[in-house]
């Protein structure tokens, strides 16, 4: 359980965190004793939650970052998505009352989260608090941008080529950038994971595009050309 001098060592970071958006720092501080938050650390490549556990908590990134994994039957492995500091994972599968995680969560570095108990969170205390109710506002307004961020991904999945897969999400980078030149969250492996193709076979396709104008690149930034 986090107890309030531990709280004290990380609640400038948490007022920034969408999750306590428009609290400040007492109101965090009795929150996360209210809801008897727990904090944890783990180390790279260490599981936080493995598909088919309980989907009753809701997660937030306090440091590191996490990856989302899909473990299909065969063994290969598909990344739904990263998870940095401020950022949650497991709300949307609570909130829709699954009983089991369909996902795998991973610490893709060592990091620091704070899992919280998802009834907890919904129901409001005896008392009414006020910041108790500003948080569920909170988390419904995350869900919802959840939702919005997994209508993007459909789309770019519903592309039949890897090319338009690939214009198609750097579009949207740009579109959330409005910049043509952005760095991307993740590595060749990575981004050839989330686009649901082969590594080799990305490579290949972004090399010709490079050389038809199209787009340039070094490591995971990239020019729109």
């Amino acid at each position: 359980m986090v107890e309030k001098k531990d709280v004290k060592t990380f609640r400038m970071s948490l007022t920034n965190m969408p999750l306590f958006e428009g609290m400040d720092n007492e109101s965090i501080v009795n929150l996360l004793q209210c809801l008897g938050a727990r904090n944890k650390t783990y180390t790279k490549d260490e599981p936080i939650v493995l598909e088919g556990s309980a989907a009753d908590f809701v997660g937030v990134v306090v440091e590191g970052k996490l990856q989302i994994i899909k473990e299909e039957l065969e063994g290969s492995l598909t990344l739904i998505d990263e998870v940095t500091p401020g950022e949650m994972f497991g709300e949307v599968f609570a909130c829709a009352s699954v009983k089991e995680m369909p996902v795998s969560v991973y610490a893709a570095e060592k990091s620091s989260v704070m899992l919280l108990d998802f009834k907890r969170l919904l129901t409001t205390c005896s008392n009414a608090c006020p910041f108790h109710s500003k948080v569920i506002q909170n988390l419904l307004q995350i869900v919802s941008e959840k939702a919005l961020a997994l209508n993007k991904r459909i789309e770019i999945m519903s592309k039949r080529s890897i090319r338009d897969k690939l214009i198609c999400y750097l579009t949207m980078e740009y579109e959330r950038t409005r910049k043509l030149q952005f760095a991307i969250p993740f590595n060749r492996q990575q981004l050839a994971d989330y686009l649901c193709v082969e590594r080799s076979a990305l490579s290949a396709e972004m090399s010709r595009m490079k050389k038809e104008g199209i787009i340039d690149y070094r490591k995971n930034e990239f020019w729109l050309l």
